[in-house]
């Protein structure tokens, strides 16, 4: 039922227009945010809403701020995203309960978070995020509210989202009159074609090099996928490139802490692969091939198109994350070794004269091990390289308070690997315990 006036909605007084459509409690089918599904399907926190029965009705709301969202997108070269009717209940239930209950805040009045909001509605995702605004009655300027703030626009600007959910809430009684809930989704739902997501495209390709030449694969993170994207659409207006330092600090500023970065630029690349050739060419031409490195183990990617021509433009942001805690196995150890370390009896590094020992393993790609050195009278320091003595992991301490040795690898190739038990004093000795364990 359509009204174009404030309008009753359930069993509150408060007056709201919820984008466009009257909300009645109800056994009959419910028109809920551009959403019908039935009433059982409403405020449930455990039933899965199923996308087949929910049908997309494009109110001028949602058919308005749809269409800024992709235009903005695809200036830049990005792919659009589609209305997901599962989203749209998300998004609608928060806009709903936030001008219902005259609130602003990313936690609904029952304390749900967007993760729970998302996952009462059954969508399958891998990758979520939120926009939310207020105060404005008009799309456009809602978008570019969220283009003006880095958090938001970098969620806006995100390649690897497919799906949007949108809700809007009218309530003049608010302090806000006006709400948006912008929802992203990524899913893997069976029918997904992943060769058309950017950053599994370009992956794929890095990765593919990484496991002919037997070193750790990337994992792409999300949060330096949209640093990476802002970055590639800076580049593509003329600006310059943005230093490590600044970069760095943007991804401390969205929780991501990390120890290194690595930047590299392709300029004017028509595909994927022309866009990876460049960097290969070059990372080669550093002093540190960044690509054939193991430290920095996590990856993000971006592109923009030009504003004038049709040259576009590629980031890839590599990054070294801090060492996360790593729960040991409940399995027992597949190597297990208690040795010692003997100056003038062990062989000698020649870099810095410690002693060190050597045990190898044979493993499977794809297989993921826990290793652990630890040592009552030295400060341990581990080491693993794969069979062409090329080193792809280490660890020195576990933590500031804890000077013994654990890393966690899923090995990219088959063959035969090498630990090395060694101590960060190059004058140190004593014995040791190394365990290297499968883990889950």
């Amino acid at each position: 039922m359509l009204s174009p006036h404030p309008i009753s909605v359930g069993l509150t007084a408060t007056t709201l227009l919820n984008v466009g459509l009257t909300m009645m409690v109800s056994v009959a089918p419910t028109l809920v945010g551009g959403i019908t599904q039935s009433a059982a399907a409403q405020n449930t926190d455990s039933a899965d809403i199923e996308s087949d029965n929910l049908v997309v009705i494009e109110t001028p709301q949602v058919e308005s701020l749809l269409t800024e969202i992709n235009r903005e997108r695809e200036r830049l070269g990005l792919p659009a995203v589609q209305l997901q009717p599962q989203l749209m209940v998300a998004a609608q239930a928060h806009a709903t309960d936030m001008a219902e209950q005259n609130f602003f805040s990313p936690e609904g009045s029952d304390s749900a978070d967007l993760e729970v909001r998302v996952r009462r509605t059954g969508y399958p995702y891998r990758l979520i995020a939120e926009n939310l605004g207020i105060g404005q009655a008009d799309a456009a300027e809602i978008v570019q509210q969220w283009l003006d703030s880095t958090g938001y626009r970098l969620k806006l600007l995100n390649p690897d989202y497919q799906d949007v959910g949108i809700g809007y809430a009218y309530n003049p009684d608010s302090d806000f009159g006006h709400y948006w809930v912008l929802v992203f989704g990524a899913s893997d739902e069976i029918g997904r074609q992943p060769e058309s997501n950017v950053t599994q495209t370009l992956l794929a390709l890095t990765n593919q090099a990484r496991q002919q030449a037997c070193l750790p694969l990337f994992e792409a993170h999300p949060t330096l996928t949209a640093v990476a994207q802002t970055e590639a659409a800076a580049i593509a207006v003329g600006e310059t490139p943005t230093s490590s330092l600044v970069l760095q600090q943007r991804l401390a500023q969205l929780q991501y802490p990390t120890v290194e970065i690595t930047t590299l630029q392709a300029l004017d690349a028509p595909t994927p692969s022309a866009a990876w050739a460049q960097w290969q060419a070059q990372a080669a031409s550093l002093a540190a091939n960044p690509l054939q490195l193991y430290q920095q183990s996590q990856v993000g990617f971006g592109v923009a198109m030009a504003e004038e021509g049709e040259g576009r433009f590629w980031t890839m942001m590599l990054a070294q994350p801090p060492m996360a805690a790593i729960a040991l196995p409940t399995v027992e150890p597949f190597v297990q070794e208690r040795g010692r370390l003997e100056p003038g009896i062990d062989p000698v590094l020649p870099v810095d004269g410690s002693t060190y020992d050597l045990y190898s393993f044979v493993a499977d790609a794809g297989q993921t091990i826990t290793v652990t050195l630890s040592s009552s009278t030295f400060d341990t320091y581990l080491f693993l390289f794969n069979a062409a003595d090329v080193q792809i992991a280490d660890n020195d301490d576990i933590s500031g308070e804890d000077s013994n040795s654990q890393l966690q690898i899923t090995l990219p190739c088959d063959g035969e690997y090498t630990v090395m038990v060694n101590s960060y004093d190059p004058t140190s000795e004593g014995e040791y315990d190394l365990s290297i364990y499968n883990s889950p």
